[in-house]
């Protein structure tokens, strides 16, 4: 799991961060960002 610290009432910012993340677990790039940085995919 991972987490990103945003100000409670900054939803616009959430939003787009909720938004990229879930189009990089789409595309493969998560994957591919975990695999070198952990020598495997571990996003779920």
């Amino acid at each position: 799991e991972y987490g990103v610290g945003v100000r409670k009432d900054d939803t616009a910012l959430q939003g787009r961060l909720d938004k990229a993340l879930a189009d990089m677990k789409q595309d493969g790039a998560a994957a591919t960002i975990a695999t070198q940085w952990f020598g495997k995919n571990i996003i779920k």
